[in-house]
């Protein structure tokens, strides 16, 4: 449980909020980001999630990304990152469930991202 987060599309779209943010991320990212929005972060890292994000609402269906760690102090570090599209019907995602887990692993390989069917 503590390397999950459920995120919420906010203000059609345009931001994200944490409505909950697993205690594993915390120690992983030095600080809680339940009730903030990615808006609050760094513009470089706040523009990499959202573009993960807008995939997950756009598509409807889930994204992995496996890529280099975009907290500065970290980049020895890569990240798994599995988002999955919640919602009451088929319409419109409302929440996203975010399993995030780092590794030591090599930082000049490229980023994967996988979108489903």
């Amino acid at each position: 449980m503590g390397n999950l987060s459920l995120v919420e599309p906010v203000d059609e779209g345009r931001d994200y909020r944490y409505r909950v943010h697993g205690t594993n991320k915390v120690d992983y990212l030095g600080r809680d980001l339940t009730g903030r929005c990615i808006s609050e972060l760094p513009l470089e890292q706040a523009a990499i999630v959202k573009e993960e994000y807008d995939r997950v609402v756009a598509s409807g269906v889930p994204h992995f990304v496996n890529r280099p760690h975009i907290n500065g102090d970290k980049d020895f570090l890569r990240t798994n990152k599995l988002m999955l599209p919640l919602s009451k019907d088929t319409a419109a995602v409302e929440i996203i469930l975010v399993g995030l887990y780092s590794w030591f692993g090599r930082i000049s390989a490229d980023p994967i991202s996988i979108l489903g069917d």
